[in-house]
């Protein structure tokens, strides 16, 4: 069980607590907060109310939530029903937490790890609720988790055996056989049971959680939300494609602009358009990068994040249209041997990452400008 190391939080956290003009019953608790004794804080500021505490105070509250929890997680002793209550506390301390990302960060990794005490997942993937036998509807390669809608479960089953079929064939070819282990689907409620179950933000309408061994997918699950109305027609193919692709890219993952691209591509056409209607705005932000340091990134950016997933999107298209799915997959393999410019030559006869972006912004922002509101 990793140690959570939160010394620098807790040194930041005692900073912006101020006490000066605290009700004495608030002074106590930050005043035990200081002292390192979480779990009377944690008690001392349950008294109080979340209502009566500033943002720092809320945050404060929030690490003794998070600290405790980890120290109850990583005991040698630490049981399922320990563990359980132990996600619930932090799951809790989330809801407290506004604008500190590196507790957010830590909350979700104590509550990640206390999940999977819990429940005994595979690390790395948090394990399915606890829910009665009919609460679940099984098929040949998923088991739905619905809470009681039925009617859900069946249609978001029905419709992920069909997705399933339709993302291998496009991008590689028939299946070869029924999951095992099965795609393990959640959904949750609403935003707020979304967010509180997975340490994901409110405003994701879902995600995949895949978890490789030895060149084998050895657990899939994928998170979604039942007051999303667009669930089947975005949500489920988007993350079905990244569990999917998973399987087809087993042992390295293409660039991560490939992954996000081919999943947006998987949606409605009205989504995609979304995507492309957006570009104009890119250009004009100067969120666009280059191809070349497109294509160096190895994960997700934390800055012009909407000009990266609107680029990729387009560029992704932009490939598959050129010489379809399949050959874009046999690009995206050959990239991974040779490197990106000799594939793009390979594939597509195109010499190289800016002969490519030279040809892919004549045609797509212009197309774009013509799309744009």
């Amino acid at each position: 069980m990793p140690r959570f190391v939160l010394a620098s939080l807790f040194a930041l956290a005692c900073a912006l607590v101020a006490v000066a003009a605290d009700p004495p019953t608030t002074a106590d608790a930050v005043a035990a907060f200081k002292k390192g004794d979480f779990a009377e804080a944690d008690k001392l500021f349950t008294a109080v109310g979340v209502t009566k505490l500033t943002t720092e105070q809320k945050t404060a509250w929030a690490y003794c939530r998070i600290k405790v929890a980890a120290d109850r997680v990583n005991a040698p002793n630490c049981d399922a029903a320990t563990a359980t209550a132990a996600a619930e506390s932090v799951a809790d301390a989330l809801e407290l937490i506004s604008d500190n990302a590196k507790l957010l960060a830590f909350g979700r990794e104590v509550l990640k790890a206390a999940q999977a005490k819990a429940k005994s997942a595979p690390p790395g993937v948090p394990a399915p609720p606890v829910v009665a036998a009919g609460d679940v509807v099984e098929t040949a390669s998923f088991r739905v988790h619905h809470s009681g809608n039925r009617e859900l479960g069946d249609s978001v089953a029905k419709a992920a055996e069909a997705s399933r079929k339709q993302i291998f064939e496009r991008w590689s070819g028939p299946p070869g056989g029924a999951w095992q282990p099965k795609c393990e689907i959640v959904i949750h409620t609403d935003a707020k049971s979304y967010s509180k179950a997975t340490g994901k933000p409110a405003a994701l309408t879902g995600h995949a959680t895949v978890t490789l061994a030895n060149g084998r997918a050895t657990a899939r699950r994928i998170d979604l939300r039942a007051d999303d109305d667009a669930l089947a027609t975005n949500a489920l193919p988007r993350e079905l494609t990244h569990v999917v692709l998973a399987d087809l890219f087993a042992d390295k993952p293409p660039p991560r602009w490939a992954l996000e691209g081919m999943a947006v591509l998987a949606g409605s056409p009205e989504e995609i358009s979304r995507y492309t209607r957006t570009l104009p705005r890119c250009v004009r932000d100067g969120e666009l990068r280059t191809l070349a340091a497109l294509f160096d990134l190895k994960d997700v950016p934390a800055d012009k994040l909407t000009g990266f997933y609107c680029q990729s999107v387009s560029v992704t298209e932009y490939l598959v249209k050129l010489k379809g799915e399949r050959n874009f997959k046999i690009f995206l393999s050959d990239a991974q041997r040779y490197g990106t410019a000799q594939a793009l030559k390979r594939q597509y006869d195109i010499a190289g990452p800016q002969a490519l972006e030279t040809a892919w912004k004549r045609e797509c922002l212009d197309q774009a400008r013509g799309q744009s509101p």
